[in-house]
């Protein structure tokens, strides 16, 4: 029985399924916090005003204006949280728990907390 196969009876067999991801899903789904050359290109505004490299440094880094901090970090969960679509990956493994109660949580702040649990926690 190939791995695919034991992790399908797996998945068939259970009553709901907790999967935990880290950054190297975040890569795969194309997102990656430490990437500066995707930061350039999406956030040029931040690099120059700011001279942030990532979105995990834009994250860290403390302003002296509450508002202004806020208003970064607005957009970072507008474009990861909020507006995020569901890579290729993500669907795949969604159609892989078809039918299961389901929460996939990930180590990285996208969107990627998904949940398919109707009433399986309450029971």
């Amino acid at each position: 029985m190939s791995d695919f196969e034991k992790a399908r009876k797996i998945i068939n067999e259970a009553d709901a399924i907790l999967i935990t991801a880290g950054n190297g899903f975040a890569s795969l789904d194309g997102f990656d916090m430490l990437d500066e050359a995707s930061f350039k290109i999406q956030y040029p505004d931040l690099v120059e005003k700011y001279n942030f490299k990532t979105i995990g440094d834009a994250l860290d880094r403390r302003l002296s204006n509450w508002d202004e901090q806020w208003s970064i970090w607005r957009r970072f969960i507008d474009n990861y949280s909020i507006n995020y679509q569901a890579s290729s990956m993500m669907q795949n493994l969604k159609t892989l728990l078809k039918g299961k109660e389901y929460f996939i949580a990930t180590s990285y702040y996208i969107h990627a907390f998904e949940k398919k649990l109707s009433n399986f926690l309450c029971k």
